[in-house]
């Protein structure tokens, strides 16, 4: 890609240095970055995608609309189950994190191609929760592989989740599903417990991304600033707000704190998530800008 990221902002820990805050320092740093400078930009519409991710849009399946039948028993975690009509569910045990993979899947939906967690409440009305199976035949645009493996590094940016991999040239993928052009992201309950860990092989991620093409890298700033348009100001942090509200936990239950609410306990604790979100996208922004000034 040119001239590479480290030669024009130094080593790559000097680069990192540059773009990426200390965790210990989250509410002043962030505060600063992402959250005073996004007053003047508050958005006063919500745009289709929002609308797409509402959380008040998803649907709970009755029980009498879920037919369970057990296919085979994949393993202790997933158990297959197939709706009247025909969908296919795997259901969620509580060491998958179903709450938190509900909650970031919601986060997402609308921007990437992301599996459904719905909860449905058992004969004695405790809420249990399904993986839906997308059909892929649904996507209706195709995207290369090389993206497909862009958005697999946004996930890792985004929520430093290490699970999420695609391998373009065997066409393998963990934690998604790809065929033909076609990718659907799933299993986020890792993505939700490491959101608020300290961001680690921050430089690691950057030099695999200088190998990307300029229309891939093209492809991240799109999806970046739909993220943004969607969680941007006082009304993205409502949106927010409004997500993890419809959850089965409170927020200090579905991300898992690693001490990050009781170091900054003068925040509330989805305003401090709304900072290290907001933070996130908006550095992964600078860092692909300046990837492609540095090409230049």
């Amino acid at each position: 890609m040119g001239k590479s990221f480290a030669s024009a902002f130094g080593d790559p820990g000097t680069a990192f240095a540059l773009e990426y805050f200390s965790f210990l320092s989250y509410a002043e740093a962030m505060r600063n970055e992402s959250f005073n400078a996004q007053d003047d930009e508050v958005k006063t519409g919500v745009n289709e995608a929002t609308n797409e991710a509402d959380p008040t849009t998803y649907s709970m399946l009755p029980p009498d609309e879920m037919r369970v039948k057990l296919i085979r028993p994949l393993n202790e975690y997933s158990l297959p189950v197939r709706t009247a009509d025909g969908e296919t569910y795997y259901e969620l045990s509580n060491k998958n994190d179903p709450r938190g993979q509900q909650v970031v899947a919601r986060m997402l939906k609308g921007v990437l191609n992301v599996a459904d967690v719905v909860t449905v409440p058992d004969e004695e009305g405790k809420e249990r929760y399904y993986s839906r199976k997308m059909p892929l035949q649904k996507i209706e645009n195709d995207t290369s592989k090389e993206e497909l493996a862009s958005e697999q590094l946004l996930l890792e940016y985004l929520f430093n989740s290490k699970d999420h991999l695609f391998n373009p040239q065997s066409n393998w993928a963990n934690n998604a599903t790809y065929k033909d052009g076609k990718m659907v992201h799933f299993d986020f309950g890792e993505d939700a417990d490491n959101f608020l860990r300290a961001p680690t092989n921050r430089d690691s991620l950057i030099a695999r991304l200088q190998f990307m093409s300029p229309e891939t890298i093209a492809h991240l700033k799109e999806k970046l600033s739909e993220l943004h348009e969607r969680f941007a100001g006082e009304e993205g942090k409502e949106f927010f707000r409004s997500i993890i509200a419809a959850s089965a936990a409170p927020a200090t239950e579905v991300f898992t704190s690693h001490d990050a609410f009781e170091k900054h306990a003068d925040l509330d604790p989805v305003e401090l998530l709304h900072m290290v979100l907001m933070g996130r996208i908006e550095g992964f922004k600078k860092t692909l800008d300046k990837m492609g000034r540095a090409e230049q």
